[in-house]
């Protein structure tokens, strides 16, 4: 499983930090990337407030802890492969 989490300087806090840390450990991730950018981040949909981002992580959480995992979507390498490949051919 992979994440990206996106968020504006200003919305990096203790509280989030720890929300991700616990995310992390729940969800048995191997690896933590950090990325960092002095580029014009995408325009999102709408502005979240940090209040909205913790409970998308929260509910994530919940996800994870009850098995929850209908909606998430998984490939096999090979499919994965043949997905991709399906799109550059558009």
């Amino acid at each position: 499983m992979e994440t990206t989490i996106r968020l504006k300087p200003a919305e990096l806090n203790s509280q989030m930090l720890d929300m991700v840390k616990l995310l992390v450990e729940k969800s048995g991730f191997n690896e933590i990337s950090i990325s960092l950018s002095d580029s014009k981040p995408l325009k999102r949909l709408r502005k979240e407030s940090t209040s909205e981002v913790q409970n998308k992580i929260s509910s994530a959480l919940n996800d994870i802890n009850t098995g929850n995992t209908g909606h998430f979507i998984s490939f096999t390498a090979e499919e994965f492969e043949q997905f991709s490949q399906s799109l550059v051919k558009k």
